[in-house]
């Protein structure tokens, strides 16, 4: 009986755990809308980051890193339910 309990209790530890963090951040969703239709607009998607690696060691250094993605875009909205998009993904060095 003991057994079968721990047994549950593992499969259900097992069901409840996420091994995926929340990305959504990332994405930049767009909506085409009733009042939109038959319009060009420019959608500007700026995302920075600062990784910071200030520890030293024996096999590595302390340093840190910036960084920026830009990703312009062209967007028409020819129905109220399609979106058309053009545009770039752009990492500045």
């Amino acid at each position: 009986m003991r057994k079968q309990l721990l047994t549950v209790l593992f499969a259900l530890l097992v069901l409840s755990g996420q091994a995926q963090l929340n990305n959504s951040y990332l994405y930049n969703p767009i909506r085409p809308a009733d009042s939109l239709t038959n319009e060009i607009h420019l959608n500007f998607y700026n995302f920075n980051y600062v990784r910071n690696y200030e520890y030293s060691n024996n096999f590595h250094d302390g340093y840190t890193l910036y960084g920026t993605q830009l990703e312009p875009q062209l967007v028409y909205y020819a129905h109220p339910n399609l979106a058309i998009t053009a545009g770039a993904y752009l990492i500045p060095k």
